[in-house]
């Protein structure tokens, strides 16, 4: 309709009063140029140039006090405002899932599950967060019942090498067996040494044939 307007406009001009030719000039000429601002800023809204596009509406509305470029100036800075805030969003999940997924590599899984709970709250319908949580978790589990097991052996193993130094070596034996419930592939440097001989002859232990024999079928 720009090319419309500017040709009723020409015919206006020239079928006026002389007089009045100059004032209706200088108003088709800022008429002509609003419009092709508004022509320039719908070309860069199409193109998805939102920021340009809403400078040129804004020197429209300058020219002329017009409706059309303030609705398309109030939609286009939604845009960019919506466009802006989901930048951020993608770069902060980004962020938190490179970090989670280092300290995952690093079986650091405390701090990973810290940073994939960011990233989950940040992007609840993503999977990639929501798979190494459920993970993450089975091994936390799996790592507390193995540091559980681990305390227990070292407590049986110190006692048996206590009830060994002792002489007690029934009740040490009873007590390297227990340890065997939470390390089954444990090995015990005292029995053996016990067993070969060289504690007995440093400390006069009479050694025990059947115990020795029995070592390996009890343990």
């Amino acid at each position: 309709h720009y090319i419309e307007y500017a040709k009723i406009t020409k015919r206006f001009i020239f079928n006026v009063k002389p007089d009045m030719q100059y004032d209706i000039y200088h108003l088709y000429i800022e008429n002509q140029e609003y419009y092709d601002l508004i022509k320039s800023a719908d070309v860069l809204r199409d193109q998805k140039k939102y920021q340009l596009a809403i400078e040129k509406y804004n020197e429209a509305t300058a020219k002329r006090a017009e409706q059309y470029p303030k609705d398309q100036v109030a939609a286009l800075q939604k845009i960019v405002d919506e466009e802006k805030k989901k930048a951020e969003l993608d770069l902060k999940y980004k962020e938190a899932i490179q970090q989670a997924d280092m300290f995952y590599n690093q079986k650091s899984w405390k701090a990973a599950k810290e940073k994939y709970l960011i990233a989950k709250d940040l992007k609840p319908a993503e999977q990639h967060p929501i798979i190494r949580l459920a993970d993450i978790e089975k091994k936390m589990v799996a790592a507390t019942a193995e540091k559980e097991k681990k305390q227990k052996y070292d407590e049986a193993v110190a006692v048996a090498d206590n009830l060994f130094t002792e002489g007690k070596f029934a009740d040490a034996k009873a007590k390297y067996a227990e340890s065997l419930q939470f390390e089954s592939a444990a090995t015990y440097q005292n029995l053996e040494m016990w067993c070969n001989g060289s504690i007995a002859k440093q400390k006069n232990y009479p050694v025990k044939d059947k115990f020795c024999n029995n070592l390996a079928i009890t343990l």
